[in-house]
């Protein structure tokens, strides 16, 4: 119910004055005043002058002057041309919401018109001196005297500050800039102002947006209703209405969305409209004279900061907050040689980033996200030129996929498969230099999009995803040769003459799914391997890193063949509709419940896939006698948990096993390295990354909270949730049953747990999933020799951590719940190739014993040969062996 009260001013002689401050802010509940001699119209203002055009109507009134009005003008203003209607007015004073209302007026439904008194207030200065509320009422109040349609007032501005206002403030302090009208539109004109009057009995509510609203015709009260493009392109105001959801839409009409702007100003004048010579009125008078940078100094404050340039990271000037400042604003930046823009914004530090090339190729937004998009009838467009869209940005195959439902997609990407183009080295070639180019060359974009979704630092961006796949991709152009070469096979004698070799062939169509953590790196990866064996590609990279997911589409548009390698983006639902198409390889990195999920689908179509998922990858660490290799053991160990990814990392350590003896040198060692490495307050100095998102964050902060986890913190636990940061944090002997032990972690917690001796970590491990990877950390060759004869992972390595997965001739890859198949290096373009066996014979020789009619002769012979005994087959060919 809302708070304030609403009081209707409706006679003439009536003084405008605002009503007590008391009555605006009481609590009562809400009424309505309404005139003595109101009464409701029963039927249409409307005559059809039959001398006239079937579509024109004349509009009588005693009081103003007869005129054709074209029936196609009316077309908006009537939801349901089968009875009058009962409708709710919003009228702001200006020509737009005027017109609105003389052309329901006239097409004979019953209006009630409302002002709406959304101001700003602050401490009562500038609430009624400041705003032009007078001239708009005194206006709105003489063009419904002219059809004797009621005016009512509503003061919504205590809704306005709490639902707007406020919000507006709290967002501008996170560095986002919500539009103001579209949050007025969304929870006050069509919120709080609906939501007053639900129980009057009024059948729409219509305002002078130009927008078109269609209703469905139907019974089922579960119909649709949506938004069109108005008449007028240039005034569409759709946009603004975006955010109204069915329950608001279903009761609105917007009469003005079949007539062009121009036409609007005409028909002010054909209805004389007292304001028809007027400027556009807001009707919302939020700041009136105060200036909005000092609105915004009052309530967020000041903090100087500095501007770069985005290109270069020259230094422009200072400015007084991120605050004041928008994506794309020019004026106010005070800075020479311009035009400058700004195009970016660290909120972080307080950096605001400007570029005098906003409108570039590499600047211009190209691209956003959908979450879906539902058809209210008919059927999709087939191409995406038939789709229109207001805003005037590239639409990028995202949006042509989830229309066509990816089967035009598959469908191209098939064709230039099977035309064999990318079976030529040249081709491959000219993809993997491309992936190197756009690396090089799009590499502080990589960094600004790793930073932002992830908060990694730069040099670790570049260490885990820039450099590797750099790496890996001049392997696989300096060994490509050779592994498109075919293999000579060696034959058996007995089928001479022939030659038998191996041809790598490339699969086709193929699906790679990448993982948030390593953004670029898991892309990457299988996509090299996919290109080198010849395939064309869709990557979906995961929507939990959208900056990354953004720049990955961009780029690999920009710098790859995009008629054989392209990326859809898009939430989960896209990677559902996906897999329910035929690929002929699908590629999946993350985890299980997922992974079962990909194994489920491509099991429909019988694709082969890898699955790259995770697990919880222990640590043995032995007692280790120099005192400069337990050092580096234990610098190596923190960077394998702590400093990749803040432990998002499938390969990274999950927990450490040692011994009782060794178990408390070991947490004093990590605590003083850890100061040393990731420093006293690391999230400051960007030495550990973010946690992903606030879901991940509580997961991990639930799993540190169980009862009998947080009193094993041996250093750190310390957490923020604003900043999706956890400190690096170690545990000694949490409960193995809490799920901190059940569970693979995937952040920068570290159970150590202790056994009696080192020997038992065995034991321990084979009890638990197969992991990805087991690190041990010993000088004892027999305990690295026990380890690997007598454990089973993805892979084992011993004194350091993850640094096996940059190996380009070492496979990565899982077994059993970690997953399966392998790849990098040579074994990515095995992974994604497969070796068909050709075998050429010649006429020379031909063994009569293969083919019936059988006997126990030609049995013996068959048994010699396939023992490739050739001795014993010619003797029993010339009878002188009669066995086999």
């Amino acid at each position: 119910m809302l708070r304030t009260t609403i009081t209707a001013l409706l006679h003439p002689t009536t003084k405008l004055h605002p009503p007590p401050l008391t009555t605006i802010f009481n609590r009562t509940p809400l009424r309505f005043i309404l005139p003595q001699t109101y009464t409701p119209l029963t039927k249409p203002i409307l005559s059809i002058n039959t001398t006239l055009s079937s579509h024109a109507i004349t509009q009588t009134s005693s009081e103003h002057q007869l005129f054709d009005l074209d029936r196609t003008y009316l077309s908006c203003s009537m939801p349901n041309s089968d009875r009058p209607l009962k409708v709710a007015v919003l009228l702001s004073g200006g020509v737009d919401s005027s017109v609105a209302l003389r052309l329901l007026h006239a097409a004979g439904h019953s209006c009630t018109a409302f002002y709406l008194k959304i101001w700003f207030q602050e401490d009562f200065e500038n609430f009624w001196s400041q705003c032009p509320w007078e001239d708009d009422l005194k206006y709105a109040k003489a063009v419904c005297n002219q059809v004797d349609v009621p005016l009512e007032v509503v003061h919504l501005t205590d809704e306005y500050w709490d639902k707007v206002v406020s919000y507006l403030i709290e967002e501008y302090k996170c560095g986002r800039t919500p539009n103001p009208d579209v949050l007025c539109n969304t929870r006050i004109k069509f919120g709080a102002f609906m939501d007053a009057i639900s129980n009057m009995d009024f059948d729409y509510v219509a305002s002078g947006h130009y927008a078109k609203v269609v209703h469905t015709v139907t019974n089922d009260n579960d119909a649709l209703s949506f938004l069109e493009l108005s008449k007028d392109m240039v005034k569409d105001q759709t946009y603004f209405l975006s955010y109204l959801s069915q329950a608001q839409l279903k009761r609105l009409v917007l009469p003005l969305g079949c007539i062009p702007k121009d036409e609007v100003r005409k028909l002010a004048q054909k209805f004389d409209l007292p304001n028809q010579d007027r400027k556009d009125s807001q009707g919302v008078c939020f700041l009136g004279k105060i200036k909005f940078s000092e609105f915004v100094a009052r309530h967020i404050g000041e903090k100087e900061g500095i501007i770069l340039e985005a290109e270069t990271g020259d230094f422009l000037g200072s400015h007084r907050g991120f605050w004041f400042y928008t994506i794309g604003q020019r004026q106010g930046l005070k800075l020479a040689g311009g035009p400058w823009y700004v195009v970016e914004k660290d909120v972080k530090n307080n950096v605001v980033f400007v570029s005098r090339n906003y409108y570039s190729v590499d600047k211009r937004r190209r691209s956003f996200h959908v979450g879906s998009i539902r058809w209210i009838s008919g059927s999709p467009p087939r191409h995406l030129n038939q789709l229109k869209c207001k805003c005037q940005e590239y639409i990028q195959a995202t949006m042509e996929a989830i229309v066509d439902d990816f089967e035009g997609e598959l469908k191209a990407l098939r064709e230039v498969f099977n035309s064999g183009k990318t079976r030529e080295a040249s081709w491959r070639r000219a993809q993997l230099k491309g992936i190197l180019s756009l690396l090089k060359e799009r590499e502080s974009d990589i960094f600004k999009a790793l930073y932002q979704d992830l908060g990694k630092h730069h040099v670790e961006a570049y260490r885990d995803e820039i450099g590797t796949v750099a790496k890996s991709a001049n392997y696989a152009l300096g060994n490509l040769k050779k592994w498109m070469s075919s293999k000579r096979a060696k034959l058996p004698l007995a089928s001479f003459p022939s030659s038998g070799k191996l041809i790598p062939e490339p699969f086709g169509v193929v699906l790679v799914i990448s993982s948030w953590n390593f953004p670029f790196g898991l892309s990457f990866e299988p996509i090299i391997g996919a290109i080198a064996a010849g395939n064309v590609v869709i990557l979906k990279p995961s929507e939990l890193a959208p900056t990354c997911s953004s720049v990955l589409a961009d780029s690999i548009r920009d710098y790859l063949d995009n008629a054989a390698i392209r990326v859809i983006e898009g939430a989960p639902h896209v990677g559902e509709k996906l897999l329910r198409h035929r690929f002929d390889k699908i590629f999946f990195t993350g985890g299980a419940r997922v992974g079962q999920a990909v194994m489920t689908a491509a099991a429909r179509n019988l694709t082969p896939v890898t699955l790259e998922l995770g697990g919880k990858c222990p640590a043995v660490v032995d007692f280790i006698s120099s005192s400069r290799d337990r050092k580096i053991a234990v610098k190596r160990i923190l960077w394998g948990k702590f400093g990749v990814c803040a432990g998002q990392a499938c390969i990274g350590i999950d927990y450490i096993v040692t011994s009782k003896t060794f178990a408390s040198t070991l947490v004093e060692l990590l605590k003083k390295q850890i100061n040393t490495l990731f420093g006293y307050n690391p999230k400051d100095t960007n030495t550990v990354a973010k946690i992903i998102n606030k879901k991940h964050f509580s997961r991990l902060k639930g799993l540190l909270l169980e009862p009998g986890v947080r009193s094993s913190i041996a250093y750190g636990g310390y957490i923020e949730e604003d900043r999706l940061f956890i400190e690096p944090t170690i545990l000694l002997d949490p409960p193995l049953d809490t799920a901190i032990m059940k569970e693979e972690i995937f952040g920068p917690l570290l159970p150590i747990i202790t056994l009696g001796t080192i020997e038992d970590s065995i034991e321990f491990i084979n009890s638990r999933p197969k992991p990805l990877a087991i690190y041990g950390f010993t000088n004892n060759e027999k305990l690295q020799q026990k380890m690997i004869r007598e454990t089973s992972s993805g892979s084992i390595t011993f004194n350091d951590a993850v640094v096996q997965y940059a190996a380009d001739t070492l496979p990565f890859g899982g077994v059993g719940g970690s997953g399966f198949g392998k790849y990098h290096g040579k074994y990515s373009f095995e992974c994604f190739s497969h070796e068909k066996a050709v075998m050429v014979r010649g006429y020379l020789i031909d063994f009569g014993f293969r083919y019936p009619p059988w006997n126990d002769k030609k049995l013996q012979l068959l048994k010699s040969g396939l023992r490739y005994d050739y001795i014993k087959l010619v003797l029993i060919k010339l009878g002188l062996k009669s066995k086999a």
